[in-house]
């Protein structure tokens, strides 16, 4: 299927065939995965930019839905490849993304609803475009729900970019998205040796590492605020350990914070290099919060028993050695007694 006279024929044949029935617009991972997504590191400008409004937020997911579907469709990684001064932007991945978006939103239509009527469009093709909408929009919320900033105001890459360890969904190493960003020559199977050279930087930076969880779930953790959830399962490598009251505080200050004021649906892209800022606050507030000044109290204590219940159903907690960390603290130490 990947042969060089197939992709350069048909494409890639999942993308760009099956995916037809799976909500993905033919050439849109080609294209705006890896030439916008990872070349920016999912920062202002990426189509599933998530760094310019809080990640622990449902009214702000209900937002960032809006920017996903622009990034389902297709239509978003046109624009800002159109407006892109790079050469091979607005031409080869825009031309290939164009024909992409013609195929989706054109030809397939008129084949399928002159041949097989309305609701085989609907339910094969266009429903699940409106779950992968869903799906990209609140998995992209767990692997990049966090930012720390260093010294000189540089992502902290250990941190944006999530790891996940020993989760039952994660077959080809999807869940370690910090390699995924940071070191895509490292094989699948070569993960878990690469994950113990990491642990000295995981323990400096206090990185984005937890265990027992599949992406799903763990972003699902972030949108509710289920800090107390959230950091029994935190992997804390550090010499001098974090209380659970700690591990909890620095997890809603990282979801909370922001790399930039919102700007819109499609932010544009910071070609002249990116502003060096981050924003620290942000007012959480609803109508209902407005109306009602209690209901944040009852919101919050009824995600966190959804989380506590979705948990159950987790892997137990382990110990950093069982999970192939030699000489590390164990994870469980953490969990308080209460």
């Amino acid at each position: 299927m990947y042969k060089p006279w197939i992709k350069n024929t048909v494409g890639n044949f999942f993308e760009n065939w099956v995916g037809l029935f799976y909500g993905n617009v033919p050439y849109n991972f080609t294209t705006t995965h890896i030439s916008i997504h990872h070349r920016l590191d999912a920062g202002r400008g990426d189509t599933l930019y998530n760094w310019d409004m809080p990640r622990c937020c449902v009214p702000s997911l209900m937002l960032y839905l809006v920017r996903g579907l622009a990034h389902c469709t297709g239509f978003g990684g046109l624009l800002q490849f159109y407006s892109s001064p790079r050469k091979r932007d607005n031409t080869v991945c825009f031309n290939k993304l164009a024909w992409g978006c013609f195929v989706y939103w054109v030809l397939a239509p008129a084949v399928c609803v002159s041949t097989m009527g309305w609701e085989f469009y609907f339910w094969i093709m266009l429903q699940p475009g409106m779950c992968m909408t869903f799906f990209l929009a609140i998995i992209n919320q767990g692997f990049h729900g966090f930012i720390s900033f260093d010294d000189k105001k540089e992502h902290v890459k250990c941190v944006t970019s999530t790891t996940l360890v020993s989760g039952l969904d994660d077959y080809f190493g999807e869940d370690d998205h910090m390699a995924h960003h940071h070191f895509v020559g490292v094989y699948y199977k070569d993960l878990p040796d690469h994950q113990r050279t990491q642990v000295q930087m995981w323990a400096d930076e206090h990185a984005s590492v937890f265990q027992g969880l599949d992406v799903f779930t763990f972003a699902v953790y972030v949108v509710l605020k289920a800090w107390p959830v959230m950091a029994k399962r935190y992997m804390d490598f550090s010499e001098k350990k974090l209380s659970q009251k700690e591990i909890e505080a620095m997890l809603e200050l990282r979801a909370h914070r922001r790399d930039t004021e919102y700007s819109g649906i499609m932010p544009a892209v910071p070609w002249s290099g990116r502003a060096k800022t981050h924003v620290e606050t942000y007012q959480d507030k609803a109508l209902l919060s407005t109306l009602w000044p209690g209901f944040d109290g009852y919101a919050r204590a009824m995600q966190t028993w959804v989380c506590e219940k979705m948990d159950e159903g987790m892997p137990p907690l382990s110990t950093h050695e069982k999970l192939g960390f030699d000489r590390c603290a164990q994870v469980v130490s953490q969990v308080s007694d209460e």
